[in-house]
């Protein structure tokens, strides 16, 4: 692969998004999250009484299903991915011996799948009044050889060969990083590359905050005045 050029402004938006909240009779809090053709839906359900008491938190229970077939490498490190990223965003301690399980059901992968996940796992706690001590939401970037960024990628655009970096940020809902992830395919990437992905990303995440906002806001105003928001 040649050297990558300086990088560009990006080249794409954020893909239509859509969530519905409450989706699962039998979940406490749930959501169906769509990305683009990335569909996800997540159950929470807890806090119960713990099965084994112990500790001064909660027990955090993540399950990852994917969409066909058993569990692959890359779908196991999404799920302590997951975990680690949850367990920063809940409230544990404020609900010690429980057990709080969040399912997440895969049903299309086209791409950001990470970002998805974490975004419907948010609804889905907010939907079960889980307390949070902050709101997790994500969103990937790729950086291209020839020096296109391309925010919230589609599978076939994460599948590129000239894909020469990706980026995935979890920001808190005051906008800031407080996880990232990061896969450079080459050791000439210049840190300009790095800079302006991670800065355009964490600008264009406001938008996911405000879209996770409005989906919480307008299902509490439907519940209060039996109309939609």
């Amino acid at each position: 692969m040649s050297n990558p050029t300086t990088p560009t402004t990006p080249t794409t938006a954020l893909r239509n998004l859509s969530s519905r909240q409450s989706v699962l009779e039998r979940a406490d809090g749930s959501a169906h999250y769509r990305q683009g053709l990335t569909e996800v839906v997540v159950g929470v359900y807890g806090p119960l009484k713990a099965k084994r008491v112990g500790g001064l938190e909660a027990n955090l229970e993540v399950v990852l299903r994917p969409a066909n077939g058993p569990h692959t490498p890359e779908e196991m490190r999404i799920s302590q991915l997951l975990h680690t990223s949850l367990s920063h965003a809940i409230a544990l301690s404020l609900n010690p011996r429980t057990d709080i399980r969040v399912v997440a059901q895969v049903i299309h992968d086209d791409g950001s799948l990470i970002s998805a996940i974490i975004n419907a796992c948010s609804l889905a706690l907010l939907d079960a009044g889980i307390p949070l001590r902050t709101l997790l939401v994500s969103l990937e970037t790729l950086c291209l050889s020839d020096g296109s960024i391309i925010v919230d990628p589609t599978k076939s655009q994460e599948e590129q060969d000239d894909v020469v970096m990706s980026l995935t940020l979890q920001l808190d809902g005051h906008e800031r990083i407080v996880a990232e992830e990061m896969f450079a395919r080459t050791k000439d990437l210049s840190d300009d590359y790095y800079w302006t992905a991670r800065n355009y990303s964490s600008k264009v995440v406001s938008k996911l905050l405000k879209f996770v906002r409005l989906t919480t806001t307008a299902k509490a105003l439907y519940e209060c005045h039996g109309a939609a928001f």
